[in-house]
């Protein structure tokens, strides 16, 4: 009877290891999957940020192209244009 029962125990220990086996490359191959998709739209993500960040210079470059003359201008007049005036703690 006692061998009888230590080859059952060996037995459901034989088939617990294969379930346990079986179970880990299950889940294994779901993490695989997941970190594929994952991999996947990262990369999506990535190419998309890149063209945003490309039509987005574009549009600054065109508005630096419109303004530059203006803004330039705007800064000589300020340089070249100076009015003294007293300080407000200098008139009391």
């Amino acid at each position: 009877m006692s061998l009888e029962k230590a080859q059952r125990l060996k037995e459901a220990k034989e088939e617990a290891s294969k379930e346990i086996k079986e179970y880990r490359a299950e889940r294994e191959r779901q993490f695989q999957e997941k970190q594929q998709n994952y991999a996947g739209s990262k990369d999506n993500f990535k190419q998309k940020m890149d063209r945003e960040i490309s039509e987005s210079r574009v549009k600054i470059d065109q508005q630096v192209k419109q303004s530059k003359e203006k803004v330039i201008q705007s800064l000589l007049e300020m340089v070249y244009k100076i009015e003294p005036e007293l300080h407000q703690n200098a008139r009391r």
